[in-house]
C-alpha cells in the first residue's frame, strides 16, 4: 500500500511570477493572470475583454497559443516547472495518483488560499507529466499522474467506480471495489472516489471519502441520524454506502463518465 509522504512546502507565488517574467508582452501577462486566478478572482472572457478593449475571442485565442507555448517550453526552459511537478508527483503518488486540487494545495502552500489553488491548478496544467480535471457538476478540480490516470483514464475509472456500486447494490468497502472494478489497491480507489462530487456528497452526514489517512482510505463519520449512530446501524466499517441508504445512493447516482 502506498503511504502519503512528507511534502516540501513551495514558493507558489514566486515561481507563478517568474513564469509570467517569460511571458514578453504585458497584455498577454495580464490574460494569463485574470483567466487563471493568479492574482485575484478568475475573470471570464468578456470582461478581460472589455478590460483591454479586445473581443472576446482575441483574449481565447491570446490565452491558448501562450500557454502552449509555455507547455511547449516547461521542460527545456522552466525549471520551475519541473521542481513543481516532481513535488506534485511524489505527493499524489502517494495517495492514489490523484489528489484533489485543495488538498494538494495544502500539502504544497502555506495558506491554501482560492489563489493558491488556482496557482497550483496552473503550474500543473504546465507539467508535462501531470493531468487536471476541471471542476463541474461531476468531479471536484483535480489533478492525477499522467503516466497513471490521464483525463479520459480519471473520467472512465470514476465511471467503472459507479458502475460497480450500481450492480452490487448493498453496502461494501473499498477493498470489495477495487476487486470487482480490477484496481491493483483500494487506495488508488479510494483516491478516485475521492474526486466523485456524486460519490462523496450523497450521503455527506455518513461517509467521508478522502486519500487515505487509514489503511481503507475510507472514513465512517459519527454523526447522528435520528438518535442512531451509524456505526451501530452495520457491523463493516468502513463503508462506502450505509445499508438504509442504499437504495436513494444506487437511484440518484448519475451517469456522467461518456
Amino acid at each position: 500500500m502506498e503511504q502519503e509522504t512528507s511534502v516540501t512546502k513551495l514558493n507558489i507565488e514566486q515561481i507563478v511570477a517568474d513564469i509570467l517574467n517569460t511571458i514578453e508582452r504585458e497584455r498577454e501577462r495580464e490574460i494569463v493572470a485574470r483567466r487563471y486566478g493568479l492574482y485575484d478572482r478568475k475573470e471570464t472572457l468578456e470582461q478581460i475583454g472589455e478590460l483591454l478593449n479586445i473581443t472576446r475571442e482575441r483574449v481565447r485565442q491570446l490565452e491558448k497559443a501562450v500557454v502552449a507555448k509555455l507547455k511547449a517550453v516547461a521542460d527545456k526552459d522552466l525549471p520551475m516547472v519541473k521542481q513543481f511537478e516532481e513535488v506534485a508527483i511524489a505527493h499524489i503518488s502517494s495517495v492514489g495518483h490523484v489528489a484533489r486540487v485543495s488538498d494538494l494545495s495544502a500539502k504544497l502552500t502555506k495558506e491554501n488560499s482560492k489563489i493558491d489553488q488556482s496557482r497550483v491548478s496552473f503550474l500543473a496544467q504546465l507539467s508535462p507529466k501531470l493531468s487536471v480535471i476541471d471542476d463541474n457538476d461531476h468531479f471536484f478540480h483535480a489533478i492525477g499522474v499522467r503516466a497513471e490516470h490521464d483525463e479520459k483514464k480519471i473520467r472512465e475509472s470514476v465511471g467503472e467506480i459507479v458502475s460497480a456500486i450500481k450492480e452490487i447494490g448493498k453496502p461494501v468497502d473499498s477493498k470489495a471495489i477495487h476487486e470487482a472494478i480490477g484496481h491493483a489497491d483500494h487506495v488508488r480507489v479510494t483516491a478516485l472516489a475521492s474526486i466523485s462530487i456524486p460519490l462523496t456528497t450523497i450521503v455527506p452526514n455518513i461517509i467521508s471519502v478522502h486519500p487515505p489517512n487509514t489503511d481503507s482510505g475510507i472514513e465512517l463519520k459519527n454523526a447522528p441520524i435520528g438518535g442512531t449512530n451509524p456505526a451501530s446501524i452495520i457491523n463493516i466499517a468502513p463503508v462506502i454506502i450505509v445499508n438504509l441508504f442504499t437504495t436513494f445512493v444506487i437511484a440518484t447516482i448519475p451517469t456522467f463518465c461518456e
